[in-house]
């Protein structure tokens, strides 16, 4: 049986970055989980929380404008042209 799976992936994306194998993926996956259950909490155990409100206003803004902006074009494409 083995990693069978690997053998059905489209072949085209064998060269692809982190796509040939699944061990790229898990190898984020797992330092990602480090992080967050280990080495974040003990890093913010002794210190104040940071203040991230100014950049979260300006990330909150680019997601609107970027989302309003799918919108405008997938109406543009699709309904004001008659598709």
């Amino acid at each position: 049986m083995g990693l069978r799976f690997v053998d059905l992936g489209d072949p085209r994306t064998n060269d692809w970055p982190l796509l040939g194998s699944p061990i790229p993926g898990l190898l984020i996956l797992a330092s990602y989980l480090f992080f967050v259950l280990y080495a974040g909490p003990r890093y913010m155990a002794n210190r104040k929380p940071y203040n991230l409100n100014n950049i979260l206003v300006v990330y909150n803004a680019i997601q609107v404008y970027v989302s309003v902006w799918i919108v405008w074009e997938a109406l543009e494409a699709a309904w004001l042209k008659k598709y």
